[in-house]
Order: structure tokens, then sequence, then C-alpha cells
């Protein structure tokens, strides 16, 4: 097994629990002080990302999470790591949409495995299915 093996799993398990709303299975992948951004204000704790998690995915008839490509760089029991997904959703009362983005990652070994201890969403398209909608433009270059 390769060193980011883990990390794979680890977002698997998160993109698992979208499609699922396997909250549980959903929380269970923060550090209890985690940071996650999707572009409506940093969540921060546990507790207030996963509140807000489950409120958004209430207002979703269907939604299903699908990772794209992505890498993971580890210490001993640090990491940073980038992502890329897209995401289907069927909001409630609304039309499908279409979300394409990546998330900039950072992760935690706990003693019982790796954790997102920081997940910050960057948008580069919002909108219909066919993609007739915005794209933010492509994502800066790496420095």
């Amino acid at each position: 097994m390769s060193d980011v093996e883990p990390i794979r799993a680890l977002v698997h398990s998160y993109a698992d629990a979208v499609c699922r709303r396997a909250t549980d299975q959903w929380a269970g992948n923060w550090t209890d002080d985690a940071v996650w951004d999707i572009g409506g204000g940093r969540q921060q704790g546990r507790d207030q990302v996963v509140g807000s998690w489950v409120a958004a995915m209430q207002g979703m008839r269907a939604v299903v999470h699908m990772v794209l490509n992505g890498t993971a760089t580890l210490d001993t029991d640090t990491g940073t790591g980038r992502w890329y997904f897209q995401e289907h959703a069927v909001p409630e009362g609304s039309s499908p949409v279409l979300l394409l983005a990546y998330y900039d990652d950072e992760y935690r070994r706990e003693p019982d495995g790796w954790r997102f201890s920081s997940r910050l969403m960057t948008l580069l398209y919002l909108g219909a299915p066919d993609l007739s909608g915005h794209f933010a433009g492509p994502p800066p270059e790496p420095s």
C-alpha cells in the first residue's frame, strides 16, 4: 500500500457518505477542530462543520459527489492535498445543477486513522448540467 492510500480511502469515505447521506460516516472523517469552507463562510470545529453539512443536505433531493483526480503529500502525522471533483445535485424545488471544483486539504493522523483538519473548496463551475452556466476561471498556478 502506498503512503497516499489512506488519504485516498479518506477522500472516498467523504464522497461515499455524501452520496448515501451517511451523517455518522461523514462526521467521522473530520478532526475535532476541523475547518470546512465551500464558499459560504468557514465552519470551524467538527460540530459546526457537520451541522452545516446536514443543513445543506436537507435542501437536496439528490446529490452524487464524484472524485475525479487528486494528489496528497504526507509527513509522519500531517499532510496536504488537492482533489478535483464534480457534484450532480437536484436542490429541493429547483432544476438539477452541476458543480465542478477542487478541495485544498490538510490532513492529520489521529489514533484511529487519517482525518481532514481542513477542506477549502475552490469553485470552477456551478450551473446547468449542459455547462451553459458561469465558469469561475482556471485554477491559479501553483506557487
